[in-house]
């Protein structure tokens, strides 16, 4: 099969963009474009408003998917009282090993299994914490798991296991709180995909404006600079030994 060739291929942006990199520097390119105060020519025109279209759906993608808030007193709170809920469980099923009841054998095993490297995990950031918990809680809800659990009595520290497991969750940013709908990843993948796509279509339409009127070679200058600013930020970093200055922005209209 013979290979094929696309305009936007021809294009590379800068670097390897993050989601909140390709929003900065969509967001700059539209600044710039827009600062122009001579109408810019219709295919530039039209490449831009593009981008001002792509740039809101991409933005209202991401900003249908809560954020992780920053560590608080309440999620240290909520992966200790994981930890307790825990804890209480290998308790319960540790107390049945010291009696000779048939049941001591299913609780020794399910003990075995879930605490065999004992409570250490428990101790260790709350977004591990919570990564343990999620899947010896899954293991829980498993059969014949959860039926040999549920007639040694276990039910209350099953529960109390799921609510604070939910909790911690909700706390990290990691269950998503009632009434917010997070955006499918494949939807926001696609939206920018579409945001780069814009952005390539909108280098190759200056490119062939300034080939075509030369004497406008400073209008395009003006135009692509965000992205030669972009490529050159790692390089003034590393000359600064620190980060370079922020951009300063004006939200697209």
């Amino acid at each position: 099969m013979g290979k094929t060739y696309e305009t936007q291929s021809l294009v590379e942006l800068p670097g390897q963009l993050s989601a909140d990199d390709l929003i900065t520097l969509s967001q700059h390119v539209i600044t710039v474009g827009q600062a122009e105060k001579s109408p810019l020519p219709p295919r530039v025109a039209k490449a831009l408003k593009r981008i001002v279209v792509a740039h809101k759906a991409f933005a209202a993608a991401r900003a249908t998917t809560p954020a992780p808030p920053p560590s608080t007193r309440a999620q240290y709170d909520a992966s200790l009282e994981v930890g307790r809920s825990w804890s209480g469980l290998s308790e319960f099923l540790e107390s049945f090993t010291r009696v000779k009841r048939p049941e001591a054998a299913i609780a020794a095993r399910l003990q075995r299994t879930l605490f065999a490297d004992g409570m250490a995990w428990a101790r260790r950031k709350n977004k591990r914490v919570w990564g343990e918990s999620q899947r010896r809680t899954a293991w829980l809800r498993a059969e014949p798991h959860a039926a040999e659990l549920a007639a040694l009595g276990a039910g209350p520290f099953v529960a109390a296991i799921e609510e604070a497991h939910k909790a911690l969750g909700t706390e990290l940013g990691l269950t998503p709180h009632k009434g917010v709908a997070p955006a499918a990843p494949a939807e926001a993948a696609d939206h920018a995909g579409e945001l780069r796509g814009t952005m390539k279509s909108y280098i190759l339409q200056v490119a062939a404006h300034v080939d075509d009127a030369p004497e406008d070679a400073d209008l395009g200058r003006r135009l692509l600079a965000p992205f030669a600013e972009w490529e050159s930020a790692p390089a003034q970093k590393a000359a600064a030994g620190g980060e370079p200055p922020p951009k300063t922005v004006t939200p697209a209209t």
